[in-house]
């Protein structure tokens, strides 16, 4: 009576390893889902903020061409460049849309058009007399982004939350 007695490592040494390779295969699985969801929510806010920029550089754009169009109508009713500049200062005096500023003797308009509720798009112009039909009416000195919400320091990440 010769019994062969199957031992413990033959029979479960198998079961182990593909239970073990099954529990690494779904752990790999749910890293790569939670993966992809952290790209995909990156994915959207970047596209919502990229939007919101080209948005308000567009209503920039309108600005500029309101700016373009009054510094015209200005011109055409100047007799010379005192009289352009003078215009100029009665016009956009007291507009909370715009800052005028004189510096060196020359003016400056300044606006800003909202890209979020803490991002601004600043624009700054160097108003300018033209001396021919070619020349512009002002120069584009900054046209850039300014975060206005104040920074805080981050003081680091508490791993272990004590209630």
């Amino acid at each position: 009576m010769n019994k062969k007695r199957k031992s413990f490592f033959s029979i479960g040494t198998s079961s182990i390893l593909i239970i073990f390779t099954l529990l690494v295969l779904v752990t790999f699985a749910v890293l790569s889902l939670v993966s992809a969801n952290a790209d995909v929510k990156l994915s959207q806010s970047a596209s919502e903020n990229i939007t919101s920029f080209y948005l308000a550089d567009h209503n920039a754009q309108i600005s500029l061409q309101k700016i373009d169009a009054t510094l015209a109508e200005i011109y055409l009713g100047s007799d010379d460049e005192n009289t352009f500049y003078q215009n100029i200062k009665t016009h956009y005096n007291g507009q909370d849309e715009y800052t005028l500023e004189e510096s060196d003797s020359k003016l400056y308009l300044s606006f800003h058009t909202y890209v979020t509720d803490f991002e601004v798009l600043n624009s700054k112009l160097q108003l300018t007399f033209p001396r021919k039909n070619t020349d512009g009416f002002y120069k584009i000195l900054s046209w850039n982004l300014i975060n206005t919400k104040e920074w805080a320091l981050d003081e680091g990440v508490s791993v272990i939350h004590n209630p």
